[in-house]
């Protein structure tokens, strides 16, 4: 009796790999999603359970020190993070927009490259309706292109916004992991 569970188990993860690999996979992401918040809740409660132990030590005990200890733990932390975005995103800041500012002139630097090409390269006659095609035919690949990156990019931002909302559970469990 003690084994049923266990063997019913094993049975329908085997019987998953032969007949429907695709379920177990989704079985696995499905589990993940569900662990992962209380994995990160733990792995931090687990780096600032000293910290928090000091500060409630310091702060008069577990009775009256250990919301004000939680909360300059957390702040700590946001804190250092804050300082980390200060400190990179000026610069990043800085480069995007000289990037933006001379994409006019690497523009044009590639117009006069293309230009000179034209002039320096002689086609043969028929070539040229090949040549006319050429702008249509980039631009219908450039469309096909496009229509197969925005899926991808739905995707990655819902990954993003998953991961997002994994992390904001991950610090509610580490916070009831402290506490």
């Amino acid at each position: 009796r003690k084994n049923i569970i266990p063997a019913a188990l094993t049975a329908f993860v085997c019987a998953c790999a032969v007949w429907q690999p695709q379920l177990l996979r989704l079985l696995w992401v499905s589990i993940l999603d569900v662990a992962l918040p209380p994995l990160w809740g733990g792995l931090l409660a687990l780096i600032l359970a000293p910290l928090y132990q000091k500060l409630t030590a310091l702060l008069g005990g577990r009775r009256f020190g250990s919301g004000s200890a939680l909360v300059l733990c957390y702040t700590g932390i946001l804190g250092i993070l804050a300082g980390i975005v200060l400190l990179l995103g000026p610069q990043l800041t800085q480069s995007i927009l000289v990037l933006g500012e001379h994409s006019g002139e690497y523009a044009a630097n590639l117009r006069q490259l293309l230009e000179a090409l034209d002039a320096r390269l002689v086609l043969p006659q028929t070539l040229l309706p090949l040549r006319q095609e050429l702008p249509q035919k980039l631009f219908y690949r450039l469309t096909e292109v496009l229509h197969k990156l925005f899926p991808r990019l739905l995707g990655a931002t819902a990954d993003f916004l998953k991961t997002l909302l994994q992390l904001t559970l991950g610090l509610f469990f580490s916070i009831y992991f402290l506490i």
